[in-house]
């Protein structure tokens, strides 16, 4: 997956979303469907759905660091929403 197939399907997820959900996103130890329940306290079925599914796509391509870095130096993402890309960087 290169740098725009990444970023394009970031922007599907929301990088908010993205970090907001990160913890459960990255969660290997939970299946896709608990994954969607989880989102779905704030995304109806087909959002949550995507979501997992896109997410699923970047960590298969090995791209969650480049997608991160894509958060981490967004202009129009909120302050701490940056700053906690730039935290799952140093531990990722």
């Amino acid at each position: 997956m290169n740098d725009k197939k990444t970023a394009a399907r970031l922007n599907s997820i929301g990088k908010a979303a993205f970090i907001n959900y990160f913890h459960v996103l990255s969660d290997n130890k939970i299946t896709d469907q608990q994954k969607i329940n989880v989102l779905m306290k704030q995304y109806d079925y087909d959002g949550a759905a995507m979501r997992v599914s896109f997410y699923n796509q970047i960590s298969k391509a090995n791209q969650i660091r480049e997608a991160l870095k894509i958060i981490e130096n967004a202009k129009r993402v909120d302050k701490s929403i940056r700053k906690r890309a730039s935290d799952l960087i140093r531990n990722f």
